[in-house]
């Protein structure tokens, strides 16, 4: 992002897990899951210029699940 943090988005066991880091130099923050319901897929992320996260991913019957934060991570809503 603008200040140099790096967000890492996965999946494990069928939720999203995300990891940020203060920057190449600091060490990687402890995983944090942002899903539930074990169905989740193929996550992709963004940050908007205002430093609004999203994070899309696929669900089971081939939905989209939306999720924003709007804290670099620290609480997430889904919004779709």
């Amino acid at each position: 992002d603008a200040v140099g943090q790096i967000f890492l988005f996965y999946t494990r066991g069928g939720d999203v897990m995300m990891q940020k880091r203060a920057g190449l130099p600091a060490e990687w923050q402890p995983e944090q899951r942002i899903t539930e319901g074990s169905d989740a897929a193929e996550p992709w992320a963004g940050k908007s210029a205002c430093g609004e996260l999203t994070v899309v991913c696929s669900r089971r019957g081939g939905r989209l699940s939306v999720l924003r934060s709007l804290n670099d991570g620290r609480t997430w809503e889904e919004v779709r």
